[in-house]
């Protein structure tokens, strides 16, 4: 099949091995029969999926010679024209086919993109390229040849394959989705403010250059997320666990990874220590070690170039544990060998609780709190950690009612999630706090002065998720569905330690007969909601403190866009805060909003 320029929309690519009988593009039997053509000469073409997901072995051919090729990954077929949601992974398993025309250029663009259907409020699935990506054939220069992939589009598409293309990966949108060091192409990668790399993998990969917003080049070291073992760390542009290394630097390090002491399998609590050492151009700082993809702990490189990191704390079980280096201003970062590590704990199993013994929530930012720790076991004594979040608020000894209590009044403003870990003795095995206990901390006291927010649109603006009660899935109506979860409270159940903050187990609900926590309402956040059309004079009349359903419809507790806005405004500014919030259909916020003060247009 060719398809050489303009654009081609289907909702199935079907596949050699186990397809159907039809599709739009037929039923092919063999790999050169199912090859799907794209481009010609300088004309880059287009695809747009919009079939419900699916996976496929058929071969994509950039048939062009400059130009290139265009897939969309663009949301809903029409049988599912009512529903609301996301669509299937559309996902291509066959390395790419790029050939090349010997004499001339031959520089292809790979652009990866999707569109979201608004609609019908539809946000398209993600895309997935399995197989390689390569530059164009052998037997022509290296400057003629190169391929670059461009991310387009909100969604996400993820590259999974062995990947030796050298052209620049230019994130423009949405999320590209790294899964293994290799996948990522080794040329220039540049990523466009609000655009996202998921360095969704252990290890870093080597990139010629960095750049952000097609601006000067990053110096040479290593870029991630805060949780990876970066030295440069940006949450707004990385995610995961791997890095990217930006060189070329003047070595690349070998780290070797050995058990030093401690035996293998280890009792529970046993101490073992797991030593790396770095090979490379007088390597410095630290090596990070990882259980698989839990972060254990760091530790720096001494003279010899060896970091050693030592633990009691592994859980009975298998591990599988490594050692990353991040890399220095000499060295790029390395990857150790993996060892597997069996513990066989027969201690007695412990549950450790966590309650607010002093202090009250909110509380005034810089006050006094107390938390303590109550551990059940077997007569358990050692320490217990204390956490805010990730950071370490300080370790406590259990005393002889196994209880231990940290004094703080370090936490800072906003809703604190605190938690405790007993990390064990001889006879009883760790345990940590099965939910997060939220501590609301108070901003300081303001100026006086009135911080006033305007959240203005149409639809968007009304908010339709539910709080308590689902809509029947099978019909897209305002009918609660008997049993079923609103989207609030599916999130606090689903994830009780992310969204615990939302939840306020001083006030009380009822959903599906169960009596739960209510949902936290702050007195400093005021809300005025103003609409128009059938609803006006009920929505209007809704004036009050912030709570969870100020949104399209009270009766139904719909919860609207204000309620998490509103949540972090409050708890971060130091004064009042008025929300005012419009859902009108044909107004402007330049006029309709305009104060007497500042006259006519």
């Amino acid at each position: 099949m060719t398809h050489s320029e303009g654009t081609l929309q289907l909702s199935s690519f079907n596949s050699i091995s186990g397809g159907t009988a039809t599709s739009n593009l037929g039923a092919p039997i063999n790999a050169t029969n199912g090859t799907i053509a794209i481009g010609s000469s300088g004309n880059t073409a287009t695809v747009i999926y919009n079939g419900p997901g699916e996976t496929t072995d058929r071969v994509i051919r950039m048939n062009g010679t400059t130009g290139g090729v265009t897939l969309n990954q663009s949301g809903t077929s029409a049988g599912l024209a009512t529903t609301r949601g996301v669509s299937g992974q559309l996902k291509f398993t066959a390395d790419l086919s790029i050939p090349g025309t010997a004499g001339v250029d031959n520089r292809k663009t790979l652009t990866l993109t999707s569109t979201a259907n608004a609609n019908i409020g539809f946000m398209p699935g993600s895309g997935e390229i399995a197989g390689s990506i390569s530059d164009s054939i052998a037997g022509i220069s290296a400057a003629q040849r190169v391929t670059s992939v461009t991310k387009a589009g909100p969604n996400t598409w993820i590259l999974s394959g062995t990947n030796t293309y050298t052209g620049t990966t230019r994130v423009q949108a949405g999320t590209l989705a790294i899964t293994r060091p290799e996948a990522l192409g080794a040329g220039p990668l540049d990523i466009t403010t609000g655009a996202k790399v998921s360095l969704d993998f252990i290890g870093t990969r080597q990139v010629s250059a960095l750049t952000f917003d097609l601006g000067s080049a990053n110096p040479n070291g290593t870029y991630g997320s805060s949780a990876s073992p970066a030295t440069n760390k940006d949450d707004t542009r990385f995610s995961g666990l791997g890095t990217v290394t930006v060189g070329p630097l003047s070595s690349s390090p070998t780290v070797a990874l050995v058990r030093s002491s401690g035996s293998n399998p280890s009792s529970g609590g046993a101490s073992i220590s797991f030593t790396a050492t770095v090979t490379g151009n007088q390597p410095s700082g630290n090596v990070f070690f990882y259980d698989g993809v839990t972060l254990l702990g760091a530790g720096t490189l001494n003279g010899s170039y060896q970091a050693t990191f030592t633990t009691t704390l592994l859980a009975g079980g298998s591990h599988t544990i490594a050692a990353i280096y991040p890399g220095d201003t000499n060295n790029g970062a390395g990857h150790s060998n993996s060892l597997a590590q069996t513990v066989n704990d027969s201690r007695t199993a412990t549950t450790t609780t966590l309650a607010r013994t002093a202090g009250a929530s909110p509380s005034a930012f810089g006050a006094s709190l107390a938390f303590t720790a109550t551990v059940t076991g077997a007569t358990p004594t050692g320490n217990v950690a204390f956490y805010d979040d990730s950071t370490l608020l300080g370790t406590i000894a259990l005393n002889g009612s196994a209880q231990a209590t940290l004094t703080t009044s370090g936490l800072t403003v906003g809703y604190r999630p605190i938690t405790a870990s007993y990390l064990g003795n001889a006879a009883n095995a760790p345990s940590t706090t099965a939910t997060s206990f939220f501590q609301t901390v108070s901003p300081p006291a303001g100026n006086g002065k009135l911080k006033v927010f305007i959240l203005a649109g149409q639809s968007n603006m009304q908010g339709k998720g539910r709080v308590e009660l689902g809509r029947d899935p099978n019909n897209y109506n305002n009918t609660n569905f008997v049993g079923g979860l609103g989207t609030l409270r599916n999130m606090l159940n689903k994830n009780p330690k992310r969204y615990g903050y939302l939840a306020d187990s001083s006030s009380i609900a009822n959903t599906a007969n169960t009596t739960v926590p209510g949902w936290r309402t702050l007195p400093n956040v005021w809300v005025s909601y103003f609409t128009s059309g059938a609803n006006a004079s009920a929505t209007q009349a809704r004036k009050g403190y912030l709570d969870a359903d100020f949104g399209n419809n009270a009766s139904q507790g719909q919860i609207g866009p204000e309620y998490s806005f509103g949540l972090v405004a409050g708890s971060q500014l130091s004064d009042p805060v008025l929300i005012i919030k419009t859902a009108w259909g044909g107004n402007s916020l330049a006029w309709n909003f305009r104060p007497p003060s500042s006259g006519t247009t």
